[in-house]
């Protein structure tokens, strides 16, 4: 599964990104629609600093200026504008967003306390006998789920929709229910 998520991201971004020769043979496999927004040709006549990429530059540039501290919470679009005249509300990539405005310790532990349940619900998938296989079946649904929230968080930031953060919430709290409520079993 997670070999295939990773070939699909690889052979979109070598259709949007890689040197023209090569990236035609992918645009041959690969839909436009997949591609086209990551080249910037949807919108070529949008300015160079409402492009991604000259957002994500600017956040990593701020994350290399002060990588322990970061500049403060909801801080990069006034650094932003500032630097721009562009305002934006956020960089649309949380884990850029949260290490330039909270640092990487920082960002490090809160995506680390978001692995655990993760990991946690990978060995239980696993190795437990007690899930029977239609309950393995929508834990597994769960855990994929979070992951491609995960990935959907590299290209734009849910935190700021109140539906997609409360379905990502509501995802963990049920990874989490679950992995308690067998780990509680097992003790038992």
């Amino acid at each position: 599964m997670i070999a295939g998520i990773t070939a699909i991201f690889v052979s979109v971004m070598t259709a949007a990104r890689a040197p023209l020769p090569i990236a035609e043979l992918f645009r041959k496999i690969i839909p436009q629609f997949f591609w086209i927004r990551l080249h910037n040709q949807v919108y070529s006549d949008l300015p160079l600093p409402l492009h991604r990429k000259s957002m994500w530059e600017f956040a990593w540039s701020l994350v290399l200026k002060r990588p322990w501290t970061g500049w403060g919470l909801r801080n990069f679009s006034l650094l932003y504008q500032d630097t721009t005249q562009y305002w934006l509300g956020h960089p649309h990539n949380f884990f850029l967003m949260l290490s330039a405005e909270t640092g990487l310790p920082t960002t490090i532990f809160f995506c680390g306390l978001l692995s655990l349940p993760l990991i946690m619900g990978v060995r239980l998938l696993q190795s437990s006998k007690s899930l029977v296989n239609g309950d393995k079946l929508i834990f597994f649904s769960y855990l994929l789920a979070f992951v491609v929230w995960m990935i959907f968080n590299t290209a734009d930031v849910t935190i700021f929709d109140f539906r997609l953060n409360t379905l990502f919430w509501l995802t963990l709290a049920a990874i989490c229910g679950v992995i308690y409520n067998y780990s509680h079993n097992l003790e038992s």
